[in-house]
């Protein structure tokens, strides 16, 4: 078992950090962006506690993939679901290594920033890869809770740059920044994440 991957399991055994799930949160903006239709496929890479899988499964009638580090990651509600639906699955791996995992979207959301720099390209790689149309939401400030959880702290234009090295076509990207006295980002002083659509372009 990796170091990250034990870090993660640890992480996950914590009840406090399963309160609040980003991709949850962010949970309106998705749908806006993405458009699905019943029946269509997504993978959401390092889906944690796999509540937001859980409400595209549900609510829109995606056949979703979850994909985590951790097998502890999952809320025992989406466990229970994804033991009775053959279209709600769970798949232990790290993101940063090759799978072969193919779907009509991607969604990445708050995970980047914990990959160890030298991780962030081949995950970039193996996520764009897999669909023709990626969300990364992506965290662009330290973590306050658990300080050596972010690893790769980078701008928003970092990212953007990045991300404009690949064979993709950014279709949608925004800064949004988050301020102490905000309910939804209590624990984040002067915090922000940077958002991108893209398109694979082939």
């Amino acid at each position: 078992m990796s170091s990250e991957r034990e870090k993660y399991v640890e992480v996950w055994g914590k009840p406090a950090y399963r309160v609040k799930s980003p991709a949850e949160t962010h949970m309106p903006q998705l749908v806006k962006i993405f458009r699905p239709e019943v029946g269509e496929s997504l993978i959401d890479w390092g889906c944690g506690t796999g509540r937001a899988s859980y409400e595209l499964w549900k609510q829109l009638g995606l056949d979703v993939t979850m994909v985590d580090i951790a097998y502890n990651a999952l809320d025992q509600k989406v466990i229970e679901a994804a033991r009775g639906s053959p279209r709600l699955r769970f798949i232990t791996h790290d993101i940063s290594k090759e799978i072969d995992l193919t779907a009509d979207y991607s969604l990445c959301c708050d995970v980047m920033e914990h990959l160890p720099p030298d991780q962030v390209d081949a995950t970039l790689d193996n996520i764009i890869r897999s669909s023709k149309h990626t969300l990364f939401v992506i965290a662009t400030f330290e973590e306050s809770v658990q300080p050596d959880l972010h690893l790769t702290v980078r701008p928003y234009r970092w990212w953007l740059r990045k991300l404009c090295n690949k064979p993709i076509i950014v279709e949608h990207s925004a800064e949004y920044k988050y301020y102490k006295d905000d309910e939804l980002h209590d624990h984040i002083y002067n915090g922000s994440h940077a958002v991108f659509y893209l398109c694979r372009d082939d």
